[in-house]
């Protein structure tokens, strides 16, 4: 009797505990970053990059051997900002678009800017941050921030990407005076703030000009470093910061993360069409998904964004759908080597990407290069329920150009217009984009359909006519690299 005694004691006392962990695991979720210590924060930072951050630049890295378009993760900067959150504990906004009346990018009105001088069209290190053109008002906006973050992603000496977080206090009186003196000394009647961490092309040197981070004293408050093991936070200085000295030394110089990525055994152009459909799915599958379900969790946590990292997607989807490779540009030049632009409208007002805007393709204002695209691709991409969906579109560009040509006409009443727009359809089963005509009156335009491609793992599209079939070589290449890599 006593033995089944002892047994429902335990029994009771096992419901309990397990009763009392649930809750504490409850409550973990709905913790936000601002409730987490420092130490807490750290280990929030190596986890983002070893569950987020690292296995979709390996990812990214991939698929440029096969369509050259950019391996960059954050090439739209919110990630940064994600970043910015869980370094300093200060929550985002929560918010993509138009920012309305809040100033800053973090909740306490703290700017973050980044830098991505990785993967760069041949093999340049050139990258840099660009504050803009600085007049008395802007400068005078600007440093109303009193705080802004710098996220610099880079090279360490060893060939390891690493991330540097700095931290620049525009509040300041020495801050506000070398700003001053920096554009009183310019010649340019627009001075540029264009700060620098290293020398271009350098890694082994800290800058050191007028207009470096080492001259408006920086300070760095954490590092990551990816080694064999993983991310590795080897700097974390969250409150008071370290000199910018401390980044040119070197941890776990022996830790080499295995960078070697298989070559594909086929092509891009000699893909047939069903094995480009194939692909096309399999990038939208871990690109796209897999990484946006590994985020959410982070965004929550850092009332961040849900938007980010997705800028350069659809470069990569539109290249293995047409057969045609990338420019292996980001920013510079055209999309494609056929002299081909890729355009791509994100999300709309009020979705799950926090989306605050209507949408549009923007084209700017240089006619000549617009005229010369050979081909205009736009990337719809919306959130619906959960459910991802993507098109991939094109129009007739004959009818394209005719209306580019009436916009920018000498009768137009917005021939002095800096950009040409079209807005992007408020629901996905809509193909026409619109603006305005020379007149003022609505210009319609129809993009038609080439990929369509939804999260449930349907897939449609023109292109499911074709007879060709996959080859399982090229397909068992992709599987067994990928999973390499992950």
């Amino acid at each position: 009797m006593k033995k089944w005694e002892d047994i429902m004691k335990k029994l009771i006392w096992g419901q309990k505990f397990f009763q009392k962990f649930f809750q504490i695991m409850i409550q973990m979720e709905k913790r936000k970053i601002q409730d987490l210590s420092s130490i807490e924060r750290k280990k929030v930072l190596m986890k983002f990059f070893n569950e987020v951050f690292f296995p979709q630049r390996n990812r990214l890295l991939y698929f440029r051997k096969i369509s050259n378009q950019s391996a960059q993760v954050d090439s739209d900067g919110h990630i940064a900002q994600l970043i910015a959150s869980i370094v300093t504990g200060i929550p985002g906004t929560n918010r993509h678009g138009k920012s309305g009346d809040l100033a800053g990018d973090l909740f306490d009105g703290t700017e973050v800017k980044s830098t991505y001088k990785c993967e760069q069209k041949d093999e340049k290190e050139d990258a840099h941050i660009n504050f803009g053109g600085m007049n008395t008002k802007k400068m005078e906006e600007f440093l109303k921030h009193k705080r802004c973050i710098i996220v610099h992603t880079y090279y360490d000496t060893l060939n390891r990407f690493k991330t540097e977080i700095l931290d620049l206090d525009l509040d300041s009186e020495q801050f506000k005076k070398k700003f001053k003196e920096l554009q009183d000394n310019s010649k340019a009647k627009n001075p540029q703030f264009q700060p620098r961490l290293y020398p271009d092309g350098k890694r082994d040197k800290l800058n050191k000009t007028q207009s470096s981070f080492l001259n408006f004293n920086a300070r760095v408050l954490a590092r990551v470093v990816e080694t064999k093991e993983g991310a590795l936070v080897d700097i974390w200085s969250p409150e008071d910061g370290e000199e910018l000295e401390n980044l040119l030394k070197i941890s776990k110089p022996h830790s080499i993360p295995n960078k070697k990525i298989r070559n594909n055994k086929k092509p891009l152009s000699k893909l047939s069409l069903l094995e480009r459909e194939r692909l096309s799915r399999y990038f939208f599958e871990e690109c796209f998904l897999k990484f946006r379900s590994s985020f959410i969790k982070y965004c929550k946590l850092t009332s961040t964004t849900q938007n980010l990292g997705f800028s350069n997607l659809s470069q990569h989807l539109v290249s293995f759908i047409t057969g045609i490779k990338g420019t292996g540009s980001n920013a510079r030049g055209f999309d494609l080597i056929d002299r081909s632009e890729i355009k791509q409208a994100m999300g709309i007002k009020g979705d799950d990407f926090g989306t605050e805007d209507w949408l549009r393709l923007n084209l700017g204002n240089k006619i000549l290069e617009i005229l010369s695209w050979k081909t205009l691709y736009a990337s719809r991409i919306m959130i619906i329920n959960g459910i991802i969906k993507i098109k991939v579109s094109r129009p007739n560009m004959k009818l394209f150009r005719n209306q580019v040509k009436d916009y920018f006409s000498k009768k137009s009443l917005y021939k002095k217009s800096i950009n040409i727009q079209y807005h992007a359809p408020k629901t996905f089963e809509n193909d026409f984009f619109t603006g305005k005509d020379s007149i003022g009156g609505e210009r319609r335009l129809e993009f038609k359909p080439i990929l369509t491609l939804i999260s449930d793992g349907s897939i449609k599209g023109s292109f499911m006519s074709t007879k060709n079939k996959i080859s399982p070589e090229i397909l068992n290449v992709i599987f067994r690299n990928l999973d390499s890599q992950n």
